[in-house]
């Protein structure tokens, strides 16, 4: 008898030891991530802004608007079933370029122990004004965007000197913007 309460004393204290597994491996994906993911998202962007100017008949010249780091940040909210509205947040990209900075985002949302939320930008040239081909995730309250690129070009007539009476000569040329961005943020849980 003393045996099998010995037994059986084990058997407890052995099960007082099984942690609960809290890692949510059998969480359902959320079924509005665009919701969820809502928010403010503050942190740093890392731009490189460089613009290349090819007169017509001339070479091109390369100029670096901006390299560096700008405090700022990405806001999200809900749009519509799996779309977010984006808006980026930097005094340098105003600067830069304007109003071209808001868009929309395809968000969906998948687990591995916690939820992730990864997202690209909506291909419609309508909606998607900032820019096509970059996406990113939201992770434990941490956004990341990594190398989100995108160029402008226009044609213009630029000065390119001035003759003997002094009036400016012009030519056709070709000006692109390229714009190299990374964002890394958090956000805010009240």
């Amino acid at each position: 008898m003393k045996k099998l309460l010995y037994f059986a004393m084990a058997i407890v204290t052995s099960l007082t030891f099984i942690a609960c597994n809290d890692d949510n491996d059998g969480a359902s994906v959320s079924s509005n991530p665009q919701v969820d993911a809502a928010g403010t998202y503050s942190g740093t962007w890392t731009i490189n802004i460089v613009k290349k100017t090819t007169p017509v008949g001339e070479a091109t010249t390369t100029e670096e608007l901006f390299s560096g780091t700008d405090e700022g940040s990405i806001v999200l909210s809900a749009a519509s079933q799996y779309v977010a509205n984006v808006e980026f947040v930097s005094d340098i990209l105003e600067e830069y370029m304007g109003d071209a900075l808001e868009g929309k985002l395809n968000i969906a949302a998948t687990t591995s122990g916690y939820t992730i939320y990864n997202f690209s930008a909506v291909t419609s040239a309508d909606e998607g004004i900032i820019g096509k081909g970059y996406g990113g995730s939201i992770t434990k309250n941490e956004l990341f965007i990594k190398n989100f690129e995108r160029s402008d070009k226009e044609t213009t007539e630029i000065q390119i000197g001035v003759n003997k009476k002094g009036k400016p000569i012009m030519k056709q040329a070709e000006i692109e913007t390229s714009y190299v961005l990374s964002f890394k943020g958090s956000r805010k849980v009240e």
